[in-house]
């Protein structure tokens, strides 16, 4: 049973690491970053194939959305974490590794979510800033 909620958490963990490879690429070729490496990002995405982004003020908060839009599947991976946490706690029956084992997934789990709402008020207060100061929302 561990073993297969470890598979199932480390397939999860791939799915963001594969989520993160494809949208970097895509938020890094946004014009607004072109200026700051001095139109070298143009050249770079034409050999990539991938698409420029060449309104920034359309498709940049797209982007940003997506990511934002991500923390919902993130917060319900959370909740099986703990889900998945409480059952190995009840079925430990005094093994001291399952405990341990149990605990530590709560306390990854907590440090996650303080992360990710940390995150998320950090992008909020930056998106916040930046319209109040371009004036696109």
């Amino acid at each position: 049973m561990f073993v297969c909620m470890r598979f199932i958490s480390n397939l999860i963990m791939c799915g963001y690491a594969a989520v993160m490879l494809v949208m970097i690429p895509c938020i890094a070729q946004a014009d607004v970053f072109n200026d700051a490496f001095d139109g070298n990002l143009n050249q770079i995405s034409d050999v990539s194939g991938y698409e420029r982004i060449d309104d920034p003020q359309t498709k940049l908060p797209l982007y940003i959305g997506a990511l934002i839009g991500w923390t919902g599947f993130i917060g319900i991976n959370m909740m099986i974490q703990i889900v998945l946490g409480t059952y190995e706690y009840m079925t430990a029956h005094d093994n001291a590794e399952k405990v341990l084992a149990a605990k530590k997934r709560f306390r990854n789990t907590i440090y996650a979510s303080i992360i990710l709402v940390s995150g998320y008020i950090l992008v909020a207060v930056i998106v916040g800033i930046f319209s109040v100061a371009t004036g696109v929302k």
